[in-house]
């Protein structure tokens, strides 16, 4: 794979990353995407620390990671792969490969995709990014999808909401960039969810699109829904929207499919 994807990065997964059956969180796993999408990214000279993009930033608007193997537990090494993959219209697309380091070598247990747009800091103008990218592709770069992160969109027909309550921002959301990190809008999902939910049932595919910012203070509120259910697994539909009384006025879309815990 590291011809394939040449950025990697291993880690050790601590207690604070694992839940109470010692697997990792979902959380963790997009909080491991984000921060090797980044530390490449100023890698290739397209980050923060270069001064020519200080007054850019990148945006991450769509993620969609499945679950391809066992999760990995609590003292293990997890080696997390990147690499952009290309653009689609004004969007930057990168790819994730996940594998825990077994005493048989490496396992893949999760994969996934993503998309982000550059912003200007000041304007927030959306930059098109084909110059500083096009370049930045791997030659040998052959991608795990065929597409790019699932786009989300919920009729009024497809789910009954239930409103579960609302988050405030503060300290620990904020982001470099001002606003809330999107690691958290998938935590505020999660919590969301009886512990009850958890004991039945494992994630094993989150697709989440971000469409607008949150800052510290806002008020808002969490919409759940059963999109289909099985015997076997259950798909979910979320929304965190600034509305208290309706899932209008969105700031993030989720959809999470799960299997029933073996």
């Amino acid at each position: 794979m590291k011809s394939i994807f040449p950025w990697s990065e291993t880690v050790l997964i601590e207690s604070g990353d694992v839940d109470f059956n010692h697997s990792i969180r979902a959380s963790t796993i997009n909080r491991l995407i984000q921060e090797i999408a980044w530390k490449h990214a100023m890698a290739l000279g397209v980050g923060y620390d270069n001064h020519a993009f200080r007054d850019l930033s990148w945006v991450l608007v769509r993620l969609e990671f499945e679950i391809t193997g066992s999760l990995p537990q609590w003292g293990e090494h997890v080696i997390i792969h990147t690499q952009p993959t290309g653009i689609e219209t004004l969007y930057a697309l990168r790819e994730f490969y996940l594998e825990v380091q077994t005493s048989d070598g490496p396992r893949e247990f999760c994969r996934g995709t993503s998309s982000w747009v550059m912003v200007h800091n000041t304007s927030r103008k959306i930059i098109k990014p084909q110059g500083m990218i096009d370049s930045l592709v791997h030659p040998d770069c052959k991608p795990l999808y065929n597409r790019a992160a699932l786009k989300i969109s919920f009729q009024n027909s497809d789910l009954e909401w239930e409103n579960r309550g609302i988050v405030v921002p503060g300290y620990n959301d904020i982001d470099v960039n001002d606003h809330v990190n999107n690691c958290s809008y998938l935590s505020w999902i999660l919590d969301s969810l009886p512990r009850e939910h958890f004991e039945s049932y494992t994630f094993s595919r989150i697709a989440l699109n971000y469409i607008t910012e949150t800052h510290w203070g806002n008020s808002v509120s969490r919409y759940n829904g059963i999109l289909s259910r099985t015997e076997t697994s259950l798909e979910t539909g979320h929304a965190l929207s600034f509305s208290p009384t309706h899932p209008a006025k969105a700031v993030c879309l989720g959809k999470i499919f799960w299997k029933i815990r073996e």
